[in-house]
């Protein structure tokens, strides 16, 4: 597995699937890592002939080290571009999940020009997010016990997910520090970004879930809108965690879009 090394030090893995002349970057959410079940279910349905998967587990998460800078949108978007620029990622499509939404979207805004486009699933907006602390200390304490754990996830889908698929959920969440939890909520609540404005078009897939209990398809389509003229929504029929609950759907989303590009060289 590749692994790069930043300047504060943080370790950051990263592998790669397909022999495609497409890149895909996939960047998981809270508490998940690339390396575990945040992508596996998807992962399958995808033509690996015609794309080349770049999966990464972020600074904290998975094998990779925090490192010693504070977490922060502009941290997290040179990390993906250090990627990037490791795997050979000239330009690429970005497809980010949930927290990680905040800084694909950033990322797009600061550097256009690497992206083919960006592909956003129930994406966190640029906003800062309100969560009390209260709030987010109980959220990592649930990530501690696997009972509280599943019945907390399942507050956020439409239908109760498998035994195992919430195994290897609670796998990545118990096994990501607390610290490194604490800090991505801190991301996604402290900073607002909102006033970002794209000067260049970044074509954009939106894929929400019809029922997300947190970001509905409309607050999503609005939010993303006001940054990237050129966004497409696409809502399936489940709740926030659509990469387990409507994998197969989310990745002919995923083809389809990739179909619709120019040049993919």
């Amino acid at each position: 597995m590749p692994v790069i090394q930043t300047d504060d030090n943080a370790k950051i893995y990263y592998w790669t699937l397909g022999n495609g002349p497409l890149p895909l970057l996939f960047l998981h959410g809270w508490a998940g890592a690339g390396s575990g079940h945040s992508w596996r279910q998807v992962l399958p349905h995808l033509r690996l002939d015609r794309v080349r998967v770049i999966i990464v587990d972020q600074r904290g998460h998975g094998g990779s080290s925090a490192g010693s800078a504070p977490f922060t949108t502009d941290r997290l978007v040179e990390d993906v571009i250090a990627v990037a620029d490791d795997a050979g990622a000239t330009r690429f499509v970005n497809v980010a999940f949930s927290m990680s939404g905040k800084w694909a979207q950033a990322l797009a805004v600061k550097y256009p020009g690497r992206l083919w486009g960006q592909i956003l699933v129930a994406p966190v907006s640029l906003a800062a997010f309100a969560m009390p602390e209260e709030m987010a200390r109980d959220w990592i304490r649930i990530t501690r016990d696997r009972t509280l754990f599943g019945e907390f996830i399942h507050g956020f889908t439409k239908q109760k997910l498998p035994s195992e698929t919430m195994d290897e959920y609670f796998h990545d969440a118990s096994t990501t520090p607390e610290i490194t939890l604490s800090e991505t909520l801190g991301v996604c609540s402290r900073e607002d970004l909102s006033s970002l404005k794209c000067e260049q078009p970044v074509k954009t897939l939106i894929c929400a879930g019809a029922h997300d209990p947190m970001f509905t398809p409309e607050t999503i389509q609005n939010a993303v809108g006001m940054t990237f003229s050129a966004c497409h929504m696409e809502a399936l029929d489940c709740g926030h965690e659509l990469p387990i609950e409507t994998p197969k759907e989310l990745a002919a989303l995923i083809e389809n879009f990739v179909s619709t590009l120019p040049l993919q060289s």
